[in-house]
């Protein structure tokens, strides 16, 4: 469905789920085929991206050091972002 909306020339799969990605892969690859609008699909690269324990880590980590640096910035006079 995303696909048929975006058109997106490269569509990553990410996720431990895509350790298994020798099965899920030519699924995806028939379903993205099958359903996509015209010719939606045929130009879609497909990349997968088997994340391990450490990008949990790595975007936890991030998360906090952005919450700081936000929470930091407004007790020193700066400008808070649009989000907050």
């Amino acid at each position: 469905m995303l696909v048929n909306l975006f058109a997106p020339s490269l569509l990553i799969l990410a996720g431990e789920g895509m350790r298994a990605e020798r099965y899920l892969l030519p699924s995806a690859r028939r379903s993205l085929a099958a359903y996509g609008f015209g010719d939606r699909g045929v130009g879609t690269e497909i990349a997968v991206e088997p994340w391990g324990d450490d990008a949990w880590a790595r975007g936890a980590a991030t998360l906090a050091a952005s919450y700081y640096m936000e929470h930091a910035a407004s007790r020193l006079g700066g400008e808070r972002s649009a989000t907050s």
